[in-house]
């Protein structure tokens, strides 16, 4: 009996991790949802209010291979005036796009973060935001902004990788600028994402 009840203990042990294990990796997901998704993100507007944006192919495929995106766009959205806003969206599995983080994704390129991420609340989310550079050279400073959705609202979780575990897709979307973020008032970039962001759900995530 006593063999019996530590097999069943073991069995037990083993299917849960199993569970946790599969969950955390997107082994089970709502592919409709999924392929829904990331055929809404070519969608997004070019112009949004004051703003006009234009694509870039800037940055590498393979480098969006690695946050596990499926879908995504790079474009620069500037209004008459102003320094521009990259914009940065991606789709796909939760799993390695949680993870994914900017320190990853910008320390690639020689960019450092030069303080603590902060949260930046929004109406319509929050979101990180800090500031990067890269020492020994003269490229200007970098306010980044990023957040994470679901299908349920921009998020600047603290734990991505569980807090979007199980769900069937993930966007992140990161926005920055060459310009100093410790300004009085709000930023340019927030106040493009007062505009843009009801777009945004509009068009990925209508009638959410």
């Amino acid at each position: 009996m006593q063999r019996w009840a530590a097999f069943a203990i073991a069995f037990v042990v083993l299917l849960i991790g199993g569970i946790v294990h599969g969950t955390l990796a997107d082994r089970w997901q709502t592919s409709t949802a999924l392929t829904t998704a990331v055929e809404r993100l070519p969608g997004v507007p070019n112009d949004v209010g004051a703003w006009h944006g234009k694509d870039s192919e800037h940055i590498p495929k393979s480098d969006f291979e690695q946050t596990g995106a499926l879908s995504y766009l790079v474009r620069i959205y500037q209004r008459p005036g102003h320094e521009p806003i990259e914009v940065i969206l991606m789709c796909g599995r939760p799993g390695r796009m949680s993870v994914h983080t900017p320190e990853i994704c910008y320390g690639g390129v020689g960019y450092e973060l030069r303080n603590p991420p902060k949260r930046s609340e929004t109406s319509n989310g929050s979101f990180w935001k800090a500031q990067f550079s890269k020492p020994k050279t003269k490229a200007s400073d970098l306010a980044l902004y990023w957040s994470w959705n679901a299908g349920a609202g921009w998020t600047a979780s603290d734990s991505p990788r569980w807090a979007f575990a199980g769900q069937s897709f993930l966007f992140k979307l990161y926005l920055s600028q060459r310009r100093i973020m410790n300004v009085e008032g709000p930023s340019e970039t927030e106040l493009f994402l007062r505009e843009f962001l009801p777009v945004l759900e509009r068009t990925l995530l209508p009638g959410s």
